[in-house]
């Protein structure tokens, strides 16, 4: 419609809103009344031509009277069309339910802004701030309607994408698990109020560190996501599923019982036993460890929920991988789990508050010639009680909390070492333990370096000590830690070698100065023709391939003998020394701190 042939020009009045920048979405915007525009008035007409929110004008009955061209652009009405028909036909207003709604009517004064979904004539979907005001009346007392409509599009799918960002894990599209925790609240307290029951499962997948290891973070995140779509397409209608962290996923089934959930996360287990993933020619097969919890009145908490389910779930891995455990408050099993809850909670205490000291125990020649030497152990006091490492090291491997030992121990030592050099520089190696979680780790090395120049450290008095298993988890940073510190002069000794399968295969290629035999065999030569023979094929091996031998858990002179009449190097056990501080040093005489190393 062309302002200047406007029929009731009266009813314009001028928004409070015109010039604001259209990004901006007014929490309470009013549009004043003003007196009349007169019909020659042609400045403001054009001033509202140009202002980039759509003004609407009707007379006392509804009517259009009145569009701007940004309006116009809003409806996809042109003004001309628009004339004299309905403003809820012209201006269409969506409910949250995407049913027409029509804007209310003005009863006196102006209204505030809000949020509407606004469709326009070709059914293109927008959002306005939507402010109106009563036009006053002119002469003839016949009083209109303003409506100033702000463009928030922009504004409103931000907030939209925001809240689905919130609720949505950005690599799968599944519930996060905040949105999951949420879902399980809802659940719990359904079951409570209606006496419903409930299945909760939380999935474990087994071999996905191989992908990652393989192929890069790009190939493990690829295989989420495929596998995301495979659990989504095999779950009950209705069931809610979450990516909780890594390669755990949570599935919960309402209205279900325990034996059904059972069904459902054994037909899982299978599907994703089934899967293959290919990437750059090499294909993968995944498996899939559940843990699966009943919810009932007595559910407890969504974190406990989940806590039980996740512990259910390291069940099934440990029972062999690739199985579905119901969570039972009685096992055995869960109830191991539950002490290294407990583990892992007093090492962190105990890393805060320093409550772990330093012990050692010496290693020395079975033929007790040459300077001994030494493998540093650690302890944890608790209520004045030392905690042996057997009862928290498990749960410091379960809970990724190995390497942080391994750290406090290097640095602890080597501090040592700076304020007591006169105490120790009489053992001629030290040993300290790294575990496969610090192998794996880049920033190992840069730590125990740091150490050794902070604290003045002779690299080629540490020797590291490490397990086959360890090693081969983590090979190719295990070979590049193992480089970088034997160039410095460190040593590595393989530990409890003989307790694997593939040692002899791995030996040849691993870059280690002595072999530690395991325990288990030493304990029974003499006694058992399989175990002295075997002893005597590592020692032997290990001659050949230049190493040296240590055999571990020397219980008795008699022992002792047998090794040393093999030719094997050096022996440790409570035979030779018991553990004891490595502060009982600190304040020895020289001589005294070498008879106490030597036993």
């Amino acid at each position: 419609m062309n302002p200047r042939t406007a029929n009731n020009p009266e009813a314009l009045s001028q928004p409070a809103t015109a010039g604001r920048t259209r990004d901006l979405v007014p929490e309470a915007v009013c549009v004043p009344a003003v007196p009349p525009v007169s019909p020659g008035d042609a400045q403001l007409i054009a001033a509202l031509e140009l202002v980039s929110d759509g003004v609407v004008a009707t007379d006392a009955r509804g009517r259009i009277r009145f569009m701007n061209p940004a309006a116009e652009a809003l409806t996809g009405w042109r003004a001309a069309d628009a004339d004299g028909e309905s403003v809820d036909a012209v201006v269409s207003f969506l409910d949250p339910d995407g049913r027409h709604d029509v804007a209310p009517a003005v009863t006196a004064g102006a209204r505030p802004a809000a949020t509407r979904a606004l469709i326009d004539r070709g059914g293109r979907k927008s959002h306005v701030s939507v402010a109106e005001a009563v036009a006053p009346a002119g002469k003839a007392k016949d009083t209109g309607r303003v409506l100033v409509l702000t463009d928030c599009t922009h504004v409103q799918r931000e907030r939209e994408r925001d809240a689905q960002e919130d609720r949505c894990d950005t690599l799968t599209g599944l519930l996060n698990r905040s949105a999951f925790l949420r879902h399980l609240d809802r659940a719990l307290e359904m079951a409570r109020r209606n006496r419903r029951q409930h299945v909760l499962c939380c999935l474990d997948l087994d071999q996905f560190k191989i992908v990652n290891d393989a192929c890069g973070h790009t190939a493990g995140d690829e295989l989420l996501r495929k596998l995301a779509i495979v659990i989504r397409e095999h779950i009950p209608a209705g069931s809610t599923v979450g990516r909780l962290g890594g390669d755990e996923f949570g599935l919960l089934v309402e209205n279900c019982a325990l034996e059904d959930g059972r069904r459902i996360a054994d037909g899982l287990r299978a599907v994703i036993g089934t899967f293959r993933f290919q990437w750059n020619g090499l294909l993968f097969k995944v498996g899939v460890s559940i843990g699966l919890v009943a919810i009932d009145a007595s559910g407890g908490t969504a974190d406990g929920l989940l806590s039980r389910a996740d512990s259910a779930c390291y069940v099934a891995k440990e029972g062999g991988r690739s199985r579905v455990h119901v969570f039972d408050p009685e096992d055995a099993a869960f109830a191991l789990r539950q002490r290294q809850v407990q583990w892992a909670a007093a090492i962190e205490g105990a890393l805060q508050n320093d409550q772990f000291r330093l012990f050692f125990q010496p290693i020395v020649a079975t033929d007790r010639s040459g300077p001994p030497h030494a493998e540093i152990l650690i302890r944890m006091e608790q209520d004045g009680v030392l905690v042996p490492p057997g009862e928290f090291l498990p749960a410091a491997e379960r809970y990724c909390l190995s390497q942080r030992l391994d750290h406090w121990v290097v640095e602890a030592f080597c501090r040592a070492w700076s304020e007591h050099t006169a105490a120790l520089e009489h053992v001629a190696k030290w040993s300290i333990n790294l575990s496969g979680h610090s192998l794996s780790h880049e920033d190992t090395l840069r730590h125990v370096l740091r150490c050794f120049e902070v604290y003045a450290v002779p690299p080629e008095r540490i020797c590291f000590e490490i397990t086959e298993t360890a090693v081969i988890s983590n090979l190719d940073t295990a070979n590049r830690l193992m480089a970088g510190l034997r160039a410095r002069g460190c040593t590595f000794a393989l530990d409890d070698f003989g307790a694997g399968l593939s040692s002899f295969g791995y030996l040849k290629n691993l870059p280690v100065d002595y072999l530690k035999i395991d325990g288990a065999l030493v304990r029974d030569v003499g006694d058992d023709p399989v175990s002295t023979v075997m002893v005597e094929s590592i020692n032997r091996i290990g001659h050949v391939l230049g190493k040296r031998t240590i055999a571990e858990y020397v219980d008795s002179e008699r022992v002792l003998e047998h090794l040393a009449a093999m030719g094997v190097d050096y022996a440790q056990g409570f035979h030779i020394a018991m553990p004891r501080p490595l502060a009982m040093l600190f304040d020895a005489s020289p001589l005294a701190a070498v008879a106490r190393v030597a036993g």
